[in-house]
């Protein structure tokens, strides 16, 4: 007897245990399809450091020829070939860790491009029919607004479907109209709707995709979409503090800033609620792991918390893997059609591969890029639209490091810049640079209106670090001062001018 409960105490510790490793194996997510052909797809997902292989299985969709694939890869993608033209497919993505498995991804559904063979399609029996293109909402008012989309003369009647977006109370309606262009009278103030066609043709169906839009006006009722805080980034880095700062919405009125220890860092933990965009935190360790999140917070909701982002304090311990990773991952300036992405390599790299993709439901885009600069302008964005970023690091041994996690972001609406707050509001001067790329030096030009009798002008890098400064006891005569970046390395550093009165300003320089 008492064999057998030492028995079933061991079996219960080494299920357990197993239970506990397999926890620690997180899903994947990211799942997405690029280089999509009629024979052919691209798989991609995403993966972390536990991740040590996974399992990739592909299966047909509704209405598709039997197909089965199944293989197992240490990448995070993988080509899939054999499929049909203008056939439905679905693909899920199961981890294994060191110790147990994360689990299967949830299926995700794609199509091959072309025509189905033995496919009618359209009237004239020469194709399939045609999608809509070109969905738009115009005249949007508080309660109503126009949906048109570009129409084809093998179209016979089109469905629209409007429903409610994430986060927003339930809304339906749907109608059936031989038009290009139905009017809506019934929604809400302030609210986000989505909305898709589906045309019929003599001989088959097409579907749109979704299209979002949002009424103007207020929604007063409490149930409106709090915007989460976005574009996280960690500037003016120390031995033992750091800058945090995001990019915040006009609704958003205060903001809860969770900043947590991560591994082989003495444990710590910090919230904190701010009403401004920025916050500085102090008694960090030097060479230690962190991360830190944002939750906005509404007049009458909240949203949700924004993806962790990892940084790494300045000093401690110097001995790094053989190629390290990149750290400190930002996003230091944003438009509506650009952001300028920046990370802080470590000692011995030769160049970074850059990669860039859309997520959560923006204009498909992605780019690669090999580069030696620090930085990059990533242009072509859609307005309003969320990306992420990682980057590997290449170094002088021909190796490579792992990649880096993805940094989220987003670029600012159309109309972001009449919502712009300035960090600091008491001020409408401000200072200006140039040139700017610079090689040697550039001039500083001080709003002496606004400046006190003594100025501090330093240029700071991304790890923190003073590179040069120039102190003015008095106010200056001139408002153009010069500052030397001979001898700098290349890439991004930070210019911040101060002075008795309460004056701050800064800017961002890009070094030759």
């Amino acid at each position: 007897m008492r064999i057998a409960r030492l028995l079933y105490l061991s079996l219960f510790v080494f299920y357990a245990l197993d239970f506990q490793a397999q926890n620690d194996c997180a899903k994947v997510s990211g799942l997405a399809v690029s280089k999509v052909s009629e024979h052919s797809a691209k798989l991609t997902w995403e993966g972390d450091t536990n991740h040590r292989e996974f399992r990739v299985d592909v299966k047909h969709g509704a209405q598709a020829a039997n197909f089965a694939f199944s293989r197992m890869t240490s990448a995070t993608e993988v080509t899939v070939d054999g499929l049909v033209p203008g056939s439905n497919y679905r693909f899920r993505v199961m981890a294994k860790c060191d110790k147990g498995s994360g689990g299967s991804s949830k299926w995700f559904d794609f199509a091959t491009v072309g025509e189905k063979p033995g496919d009618g399609g359209e009237s004239d029996g020469q194709g399939k029919c045609p999608d809509i293109q070109e969905l738009t909402a115009i005249d949007v008012s508080d309660t109503g607004a126009t949906l048109s989309w570009l129409g084809n003369e093998s179209h016979r009647s089109y469905k629209v479907d409007v429903i409610h977006a994430p986060q927003n109370p339930n809304f339906k309606w749907s109608t059936r109209t031989s038009d290009t262009a139905v009017t809506l009278t019934n929604l809400s103030p302030g609210r986000t709707y989505r909305f898709k066609v589906q045309v019929s043709c003599a001989k088959g169906k097409s579907n749109s995709g979704w299209h979002t839009f949002t009424t103007t006006g207020v929604d007063s009722s409490g149930h409106g979409r709090c915007p989460k805080a976005s574009n996280l980034a960690v500037l003016d880095v120390t031995d033992s503090s750091v800058v945090l700062s995001w990019l915040g919405n006009p609704e958003n009125v205060v903001y809860l800033v969770d900043v947590h220890q991560k591994e082989h860092t003495a444990q710590y933990r910090l919230s904190e609620i701010v009403d401004t965009t920025i916050l500085a935190v102090e008694g960090l360790e030097p060479g230690g792991n962190y991360k830190f999140r944002v939750k906005a917070e509404c007049e009458r909701n909240k949203a949700g918390s924004s993806s962790w982002i990892n940084f790494v304090t300045t000093g401690g311990d110097s001995t790094y893997n053989q190629c390290p990773k990149p750290r400190n991952l930002s996003v230091l300036e944003v438009s509506d059609t650009s952001a300028l992405l920046n990370w802080v390599p470590r000692d011995s790299f030769t160049s970074f591969h850059l990669n860039i993709k859309s997520i959560e439901g923006t204009q498909h885009y992605a780019f690669d890029t090999t580069l030696t600069d620090t930085f990059f302008l990533a242009t072509d964005l859609s307005p309003d639209g969320n990306y992420h970023f990682r980057v590997v690091t290449e170094c002088s041994d021909t190796s490579t490091s792992g990649s880096s996690d993805w940094s989220k972001f987003r670029t600012l609406a159309e109309d972001a810049n009449e919502n712009i707050v300035e960090a600091t509001p008491e001020f409408e001067a401000s200072i200006a640079t140039f040139p700017n790329p610079v090689e040697d030096n550039f001039m500083v030009e001080l709003p002496l209106e606004d400046i006190g009798f003594r100025t501090t002008i330093t240029l700071v890098n991304l790890d923190g670090q003073v590179v040069s400064q120039r102190i003015l006891e008095e106010t200056p005569k001139s408002p153009l001062q010069p500052l030397d970046v001979k001898g700098l390395r290349p890439g991004l550093y930070k210019l911040v001018v101060r002075s008795v009165g309460g004056f701050e300003d800064h800017q961002t320089i890009i070094v030759r």
